[in-house]
């Protein structure tokens, strides 16, 4: 469901702010939260996004810190800023901003390069966000150390609400003094970087951006990319883990709560999905098909011990 729907003379007007070629087409990507097209002009392709729900100082927050990333080496498209200079267009007092669109493909499941080159990536944006002093903290924000809510009790005899309560307990015992913090992308799973020969070409959207514990970056990509519905890809975690630490290297206590994280991050998954069907109820069979994943990977990852966990970090 469209939450703004644009039509050929809106796209026309907004471009007239900018000098990024005439419209040529447009197409609406679903997202689940805010409104993005793929825009295509005579000048190349972009990607146009519709902020919906976000308060103007953390849309600002956004902007900024997508400037300050064009002056990195994190592969993220860049911003395209208007005639006036500015990256947050405002039209018909829906903010939006445009950026460069990159080429690649979604992958959910990667191989041994790929995860190789997503540690490699992903280690060199979370040590520029590590030094980007800047923080932001959300009140909806999936965070680790909170307890998963759940609008549901059981799912598929699994008691959702009970099995969330003893990971908040686990969780609860972590020693916090040792757990960096640090402004995170938070939501590095597939659809939010694309890959291009085997290499990531672009890290996108920054909506879920936010301060917490720095391990809780690589809980997203472990829970959603290395674990499939039949199996645990260690050796991809290994590889992963491996190149990213070349870059942040993780103490001891990060890498206990990171194996407790993976699993917090797929109940909290889960969870979104459950709460999208009323925003989206069109979606229901969809969102409900995510959920039992979530719910499959999550029994499976709770085969893993914690010492077999820490045994891939430390080979």
């Amino acid at each position: 469901m469209k939450l703004t729907n644009l039509t050929k003379k809106d796209f026309e007007k907004i471009l007239s702010n900018y000098e990024i070629g005439d419209y040529k087409s447009h197409k609406y990507i679903f997202t689940g939260g805010n409104t993005v097209y793929k825009l295509i002009t005579f000048k190349g392709n972009f990607l146009l996004k519709v902020y919906e729900t976000a308060s103007l100082g953390f849309v600002n927050y956004q902007i900024e810190l997508m400037e300050f990333l064009k002056k990195t080496n994190v592969s993220t498209p860049p911003i395209m800023n208007t005639k006036n200079g500015r990256g947050l267009f405002i039209y018909h007092k829906k903010r939006m901003a445009i950026q460069k669109f990159v080429n690649g493909i979604e992958v959910q499941y990667p191989n041994e390069n790929l995860a190789e080159d997503m540690g490699r990536k992903y280690g060199i944006m979370n040590k520029v966000l590590f030094n980007f002093k800047k923080r932001v903290t959300k009140k909806e924000a999936e965070y680790p150390d909170r307890l998963v809510k759940w609008n549901l009790r059981f799912f598929g005899g699994f008691d959702l609400q009970k099995e969330s309560k003893l990971l908040f307990q686990e969780i609860q015992r972590l020693n916090k003094k040792k757990l960096r913090k640090s402004l995170i992308h938070g939501d590095l799973c597939e659809g939010n970087f694309l890959v291009e020969k085997n290499k990531v070409s672009a890290i996108i959207d920054w909506d879920d951006v936010y301060e917490t514990y720095l391990v809780y970056e690589l809980a997203t990509p472990i829970a959603h990319n290395f674990i499939t519905l039949k199996k645990i890809n260690k050796e991809l975690i290994r590889v992963f883990l491996k190149e990213y630490q070349k870059y942040i290297r993780l103490n001891s206590e990060e890498k206990k709560a990171l194996y407790f994280f993976v699993k917090h991050r797929e109940l909290s998954a889960g969870s979104w999905c459950v709460d999208q069907i009323k925003k989206h109820p069109d979606r229901k069979d969809e969102l409900m098909k995510w959920t039992n994943t979530c719910i499959k990977k999550y029994k499976l990852f709770s085969n893993l011990s914690l010492a077999e966990f820490l045994e891939l970090l430390n080979s």
